[in-house]
């Protein structure tokens, strides 16, 4: 109760201090400090850069620029570490979709993360 009064005292004038209405804690806050291990990528045995052909969704018109092309669809979850996909194609997944456009390319590393060139 000392150290709260004297703090207490040093935020507002002394007149607003009323020590006899007695102290009601209301709320508490608390920071804590943990170390974290650091997550791991589990590396993977790198694949043909030609992709299963269970991996292969189909073929779709999607309009890139000014015109209709068409464009590969593949299923990112049955792609592999070391598959490299040549644009134009979509890689679909229910998280996210990955558009690669005419000239560009998308590669799995061996982590499964993608590189777009």
């Amino acid at each position: 109760v000392d150290a709260f009064e004297a703090m207490y005292t040093k935020i507002y004038p002394e007149g607003a201090r009323f020590p006899d209405a007695g102290y009601s804690i209301t709320s508490v806050n608390l920071e804590a400090v943990a170390p974290k291990p650091r997550p791991s990528l589990p590396a993977e045995q790198l694949a043909d850069a030609k992709p299963a052909p269970a991996a292969f969704v189909e073929t779709r018109k999607a309009f890139h620029r000014d015109r209709w092309l068409d464009f590969q669809v593949w299923e990112m979850a049955e792609l592999k570490a070391g598959n490299l996909i040549e644009g134009p194609a979509i890689i679909r997944d229910p998280m996210t979709t990955v558009i690669i456009p005419p000239g560009k390319r998308m590669e799995f590393d061996q982590y499964r993360i993608l590189h777009y060139r």
